[in-house]
């Protein structure tokens, strides 16, 4: 069986540049429901074995889904915190922070998995959809221990947790009545070595900017300062917003390979009873395509996201191959998997990336 993408720039056209044109005069409110036609139109245009893909959520439920998050967790949590920083114990203030970090970080593992499983029970492929067992609660305190780990290591410890929260995802999915399964195959490569070249090169390249800059401001201090003083609030916004654009672009730079090299391992990991799965995905790639995403994500001020999305899953749908075990058409049929309560709330109070922008 093979997978195919046969979206294009062309026929999204029309699409995205209906969300655009909504967004702006919603004042981005209309996002839950262009989050929902993209995904629509992404499902629709990915073939399995010549069959489409159906997505049945709806921008209703994700908006629904975000105000509820955001009103029945975010902000009674806000109302107290606001009230402790009022007091003068600085005990209690250390102890609010620490809270605070543990707090969003369960809320954030919670979101993740609750996202995963409205994605995949509204998720269809001919007429049966994807589940995904209730286990939030105990994924939500291992992403807390993951967080803690990853600031601990100074972020090295990503790839053991991006490889734990997908075997977490997988090995508890289920597609009609066939369950996945995650190991790792003896011949899987490791990843920490692309990782390491990210990781030093990032470095390397941010030490490099601040000694430029260090320079600069050596040369031309005085004039700077006097400049910045006089410095409008949006102008001065439009730095902070350029500063950020320089380092999403030096970390998609470094980082590209690293990003191919753990969505193969993940994708090589990824088991139906014998199917072998395979994501023939090089490095170079994905480097050019997060480049080129990034660069166009900062000058278009995130309106070009609709083309990213499509440019990102035709990359990865092309790229993979996947073998249905004999008679495996006919299990799936046997079990309808319930439709997840609530949409991804809490994933969309955070922006969180869900699967790296990836099905896998």
């Amino acid at each position: 069986m093979y997978f195919d993408f046969s979206g294009n720039f062309e026929n999204i056209k029309p699409l995205a540049f209906s969300n655009i044109r909504h967004n702006i005069m919603t004042l981005s409110i209309y996002r839950f429901w262009a989050r929902a036609n993209v995904r629509e139109y992404l499902w629709a245009k990915t073939r399995l074995d010549g069959e489409p893909f159906e997505y049945r959520g709806t921008g209703d439920e994700l908006f629904k889904g975000f105000w509820m998050a955001l009103l029945g967790i975010f902000a009674p949590f806000y109302v107290v915190k606001i009230a402790i920083e009022f007091s003068d114990n600085q005990g209690l203030l250390t102890l609010m922070g620490l809270a605070t970090y543990f707090f969003i970080s369960f809320i954030g593992g919670l979101g993740i998995w609750r996202a995963r499983a409205y994605i995949l029970t509204r998720t269809y492929w001919r007429g049966v959809n994807f589940g995904l067992e209730k286990r939030a609660i105990r994924f939500a305190f291992k992403f807390v221990l993951h967080s803690i780990l990853l600031g601990l290591t100074l972020g090295w410890w990503h790839p053991a947790m991006r490889k734990s929260i997908s075997k977490d995802l997988w090995s508890n999915t289920y597609w009609g009545n066939l369950k996945f399964r995650y190991s790792t195959p003896s011949d899987a490569k490791g990843v920490y070595g692309s990782f390491a070249v990210g990781w030093f090169g990032t470095i390397f390249l941010s030490i490099v900017t601040f000694l430029v800059i260090g320079f600069f401001l050596a040369g031309f201090g005085n004039i700077f300062e006097t400049k910045l003083k006089s410095t409008s609030p949006f102008l001065l916004t439009l730095m902070s917003y350029l500063i950020f654009a320089y380092f999403w672009l030096l970390t998609s730079f470094c980082f590209g390979s690293y990003r191919a090299a753990i969505l193969r391992f993940i994708t090589k990991s990824i088991h139906i009873d014998d199917t072998k799965i395979e994501l023939s995905l090089h490095g170079t790639e994905l480097f050019g395509i997060s480049v080129k995403n990034a660069f166009m994500m900062i000058i278009t001020f995130g309106l070009y996201a609709p083309f990213m999305q499509l440019r990102f899953w035709n990359c990865i749908i092309n790229h993979l191959s996947f073998e249905l075990p004999p008679g495996g058409i006919r299990t799936i049929y046997a079990v309808q998997h319930d439709i997840a309560s609530s949409a991804e709330g809490i994933e969309d109070s955070f922006e969180l990336p869900l699967f790296d922008m990836s099905p896998v």
